[in-house]
C-alpha cells in the first residue's frame, strides 16, 4: 500500500514544481549554451572538451523538451485530457526529453571512458583519445539511445472521448494511454536497464578509476617536486611545464570525477525505482506520484555542469570573464559616444 505521506508530498510539491521548473530549465538551457560557446573556444580544443559540448547539447536539448512539456501540460485537464495537438506535443517531448536525457548518460559514460585512459596511459592518451574517436563515440551513442528509445515512441497511443458539458455541448477530448500491458513493462524494463542501471554500474566503476589515477598523478607530482627541490639544474622550467600541465590535467579529472558523481547519486535511485516499479504496482504508483521530484533530479543534473566548471576550473573561468568583457565592452563604447555626442 502507498504511504499517504508520498500522496501529500506529491499534492505540496506540485506547485512549487510548476514555478520550479520553467526557471530551472531556462537557466540551465543558458548556461549549457554557454558551456558550449566556452568549450569551443581555441584556447579550450581538446578531445574531452569536444565530448563536453557534445553533453552540453544533449543536456539542453533534455531540459527543452522538459520546459516545453511542462509548459503544455498545464492546458491538460486530468479528468477529460486535452486537445489533440497539445497531446501530440506532449508525447513528443516525452519522447524528446527521455532520448536526449539517455544520451547525455552515456555521453558521460564516454566522458570518464577517454579520461580513464588518458590517466592510465597517459604517453598513448595522443593516439587513443582523438577528436575523431569522440565524434565517432557520439554518432554511436545516438544511433544505440534512438534505437533503444523506439518501444518508448511505440508505447503510448493517443484516445479521444466526447465530453458533454452542462450546456449540451460536446467537446472531443484527447488522452494519452499505453498501448498494452506487457509492452509497457517491457519498455520500463529495457529503460531501467539500457539508461539508467548499465550506465550508473560503468560509472561507478570508471569514476573508481579516475579517483585512484588521480590519486596516482598527485603522488607522482608530489615526487618530481621534491626530487626537483634536491637537485636543482637548468632544467627548472621544463619542470614548471610538467607541473602546470599535472595541475591541469587533475583539475580536468577532479571535475570529470564530479560531473560523474552527481550522475550516479540522482540516476541511480531513478534507475532503481523504475526497475522495481516493473514487479510491484504500488512502486508504480509511487514512481509516478515522485515524478515531479524525479524530474527536479533530472533538470539539476542536466543543468549544474556550469557551476562544477566555474568553481573547478580556472581556465574556464577565465575565458568566461574574457567573454563578458568582450561583449560588454562595446557597448559601453558605444554607451560613452553617445553620451559624449
Amino acid at each position: 500500500m502507498v504511504s499517504p505521506h508520498v500522496y501529500r508530498f506529491s499534492l505540496a510539491y506540485r506547485p512549487i514544481f510548476q514555478v520550479a521548473c520553467p526557471v530551472l530549465c531556462v537557466v540551465g538551457i543558458v548556461t549549457n549554451c554557454l558551456n558550449i560557446l566556452i568549450l569551443s573556444t581555441k584556447g579550450n580544443k581538446s578531445p574531452t572538451n569536444v565530448l563536453l559540448q557534445w553533453l552540453a547539447a544533449a543536456d539542453g536539448l533534455t531540459m527543452l523538451s522538459v520546459l516545453i512539456y511542462n509548459i503544455q501540460y498545464n492546458y491538460l485537464d486530468e479528468d477529460y485530457g486535452g486537445a489533440l495537438s497539445t497531446i501530440q506535443t506532449v508525447i513528443v517531448c516525452i519522447i524528446a526529453s527521455v532520448l536526449f536525457h539517455s544520451i547525455a548518460i552515456w555521453l558521460a559514460v564516454a566522458l570518464a571512458m577517454f579520461r580513464s585512459l588518458i590517466v592510465t596511459f597517459p604517453l598513448h592518451a595522443g593516439r587513443l583519445c582523438t577528436v575523431s574517436r569522440v565524434h565517432l563515440t557520439v554518432v554511436i551513442i545516438s544511433i544505440l539511445m534512438t534505437a533503444a528509445a523506439v518501444p518508448n515512441m511505440y508505447m503510448n497511443t493517443i484516445q479521444a472521448h466526447n465530453f458533454t458539458a452542462t450546456d449540451n455541448t460536446t467537446t472531443t477530448r484527447h488522452y494519452i494511454e499505453f498501448r498494452s500491458r506487457s509492452f509497457y513493462n517491457f519498455n520500463t524494463t529495457l529503460h531501467s536497464v539500457a539508461c539508467k542501471l548499465l550506465p550508473c554500474l560503468l560509472l561507478l566503476v570508471l569514476n573508481i578509476v579516475l579517483i585512484k589515477g588521480m590519486r596516482h598523478a598527485k603522488r607522482k607530482h608530489l615526487e618530481l617536486t621534491s626530487t626537483s627541490t634536491i637537485s636543482r639544474s637548468c632544467n627548472t622550467s621544463q619542470h614548471n611545464s610538467r607541473s602546470t600541465s599535472s595541475d591541469g590535467n587533475s583539475s580536468s579529472t577532479g571535475i570529470l570525477v564530479a560531473v560523474v558523481t552527481l550522475s550516479i547519486l540522482t540516476e541511480t535511485p531513478q534507475g532503481v525505482i523504475m526497475f522495481w516499479s516493473r514487479f510491484d504496482k504500488d512502486v508504480q504508483v509511487t514512481y509516478t506520484l515522485l515524478g515531479d521530484l524525479l524530474d527536479t533530479l533530472t533538470i539539476i543534473n542536466s543543468g549544474v555542469n556550469f557551476l562544477l566548471y566555474c568553481t573547478m576550473s580556472s581556465k574556464f573561468r577565465k575565458t568566461l570573464i574574457q567573454m563578458m568583457r568582450k561583449a560588454v565592452t562595446p557597448r559601453l563604447w558605444c554607451t560613452r559616444k553617445r553620451n559624449s555626442r
